[in-house]
């Protein structure tokens, strides 16, 4: 079994050539492959990967011949020798799973979290997991998988970088699990800290949804003379689901409403009832409030039910990350199967075949195809 952030490396080298990246050190401007800075209640902060270290263990990640085989036996195939060069995927993958893991350090920080020796302990079984051979796991009679081996591949690696995969997992695990258990006091403050986030409109709209344009007519005059919006709402508008929740639609978001709704809901005055707004399902009378704890209090606890991993997420989403352009570019995507963000790295294109007639910058050798790291051992 591949674990799913490794399966993330893997997967990459299905599909089109695969570039080799060198694994020995060389000169470079700058001293880090990446740098992410985040604002937390404390002030602002940076987390640093220096190229140097992230050459180390990429080296000793691949320099696993147990690895290599792992992901062979998966029906991937790795380009280069593994010792001096090894595939390019791989290495934008694995930086970009350091990217993820300092959004994961930074909520570990802020909220001054600890490692139990019970959850360093369960961290290490579970970081073992993470590079699980198929005999090292049993299926049951519902399917699911269980570890039984003893972590042939993770035991490859040196001592150190095992410690860095271990204490990983487990800031990992306790930001989770800190999330499982919720409270309105968690859920406030991780609203307050992601606010802008949660909702970049600052707005939240209500909707009573009719058919025709004098029945739009007749509710304004009726909200104009101190009628409830949510009580019209549940009595008129035929949009079930809004109706239920007092018209309440959520924050308004880019492209997430038909055109003719979003223009009106950007336009519209906070606390004052608008339209009608004609639309292809008919008329609608909105009115937007700015966007509180209470509104989205809901879609928040059904986020952190779903994924305690959401304050990663969030994290990772309002950091600012920087990208050595020697080892590619980044930016955020969708894992669709676990609803999580993560952040890709795409690897630097490879400059087209030209001839140069003279020693410019320019002309120069590529210097951007290749990322280097020292040898695991």
């Amino acid at each position: 079994m591949i674990s799913s952030r490794f399966r993330r490396l893997a997967v990459p080298l299905l599909v089109g050539a695969v570039g080799v990246v060198g694994l020995t050190g060389c000169s470079n401007k700058s001293t880090d492959a990446a740098s992410m800075s985040y604002t937390d209640s404390t002030g602002k902060h940076t987390i640093r990967i220096s190229s140097a270290e992230y050459r180390k263990q990429l080296g000793e990640l691949v320099g696993s011949a147990q690895f290599q085989s792992l992901l062979k036996g998966h029906g991937f195939s790795l380009g280069g020798d593994q010792k001096s060069t090894t595939a390019q995927d791989v290495s934008t993958s694995y930086l970009s799973q350091l990217v993820e893991q300092a959004a994961v350090d930074a909520q570990f920080s802020t909220l001054k979290l600890t490692i139990t020796d019970a959850a360093r302990t369960a961290a290490t079984q579970d970081a073992k997991q993470s590079f699980a051979l198929d005999s090292e796991l049993q299926t049951n009679a519902s399917g699911q998988q269980t570890f039984v081996g003893k972590g042939v591949v993770f035991a490859s690696f040196p001592k150190s970088f095992q410690t860095i995969l271990v204490d990983r997992q487990a800031r990992s695990e306790a930001v989770g699990a800190y999330y499982t258990t919720l409270t309105p006091a968690k859920e406030q403050a991780l609203y307050d800290e992601f606010a802008t986030d949660l909702c970049p409109s600052g707005r939240v709209v209500s909707q009573i949804l009719v058919k025709d344009e004098a029945t739009a007519q007749s509710i304004l005059t009726q909200l104009k003379g101190g009628a409830s919006f949510a009580g019209l709402a549940k009595t008129k508008s035929t949009d079930t689901a809004s109706a239920k929740v007092g018209g309440a639609v959520g924050c308004l978001r880019k492209g997430t409403f038909v055109a003719p709704f979003e223009a009106a809901a950007y336009a519209a005055p906070f606390g004052i009832p608008t339209g009608p707004v004609k639309s292809q399902y008919g008329y609608h009378v909105i009115v937007v409030n700015h966007a509180s704890y209470a509104d989205l209090q809901a879609d928040l606890t059904s986020a952190l039910s779903r994924n305690p991993l959401v304050a990663r997420d969030l994290r990772l989403q309002s950091m600012k990350v920087w990208i050595n352009p020697q080892f590619g570019t980044g930016s955020l995507a969708v894992d669709q199967q676990q609803g999580q963000l993560f952040f890709n790295i795409a690897a630097p294109a490879v400059p087209a075949v030209r001839t140069c007639r003279e020693k410019t910058a320019a002309c120069a050798p590529p210097t951007t195809t290749t990322t280097t790291v020292p040898a695991a051992g």
